[in-house]
């Protein structure tokens, strides 16, 4: 009960703390949620899966749910030998956590299967990965786009990312600086203010 929501990530992930904060105000932690990127990688069985890597985050409830309708319970998460990832899916839905598509309002995709250069480079560029090849194969909607628009303008994680690149994007995202473009408010004013401004009644309530 310490805790709202809990991330799962492997170590080639790179997570935007801030965005993903922003997307889960939006949802009470008290309903069983997992979020993910809607691919297919298992299309026989039809489950949506956040694959090894990418991650996912469940809410405090979904935990719950899995823990005492779902590990306890043999028929809703089984104990055999097999595909990890398969089988904690399986577990996920018989449990009744439900899968939220994680995308913004403008149907733009938060969380990236991949790394931003394969997301943002021209599709002729780099279709031909076999990072893109299995991208294509696994996604059950139309491909994630290429390109400039590719992504939100919240992304919240990348994946796939060799380290130097974890420390080349903390470098892009935290530290660099725009002149012209810095929003001082956010360092120097009323926290409270300024994200009341950025997400209104969403806020309301919550404290700092």
């Amino acid at each position: 009960d310490q805790y709202d929501w809990f991330l799962a990530a492997t170590d080639d992930s790179y997570v935007i703390l801030e965005n993903l904060r922003y997307l889960l105000l939006q949802y009470s932690p008290q309903e069983a949620l997992v979020f993910g990127s809607h691919i297919f990688t298992f299309p026989k069985l039809n489950k949506k899966s956040s694959h090894s890597l990418q991650g996912f985050i469940l809410s405090k409830e979904a935990v719950r749910k899995i823990v005492i309708d779902g590990l306890k319970s043999s028929k809703n998460c089984t104990k055999e030998k097999g595909n990890e990832l398969e089988l904690m899916w399986m577990c996920f839905q018989s449990s009744g956590v439900r899968f939220v598509d994680s995308r913004d309002k403008e149907n733009a995709h938060l969380i990236l299967p991949l790394k931003p250069q394969e997301h943002v480079a021209p599709y002729e560029l780099v279709f031909n990965t076999t990072a893109q090849k299995w991208l294509e194969n696994a996604s059950d909607r139309t491909v994630f786009p290429s390109g400039m628009d590719c992504c939100s303008e919240y992304p919240i994680s990348f994946h796939t990312i060799p380290y130097r690149g974890i420390y080349a994007l903390e470098f892009l995202v935290y530290r660099q600086r725009i002149f012209g473009v810095d929003m001082p408010a956010m360092r120097y004013g009323d926290e409270r203010m300024v994200w009341s401004s950025l997400f209104g009644d969403l806020i309301e309530n919550h404290e700092f």
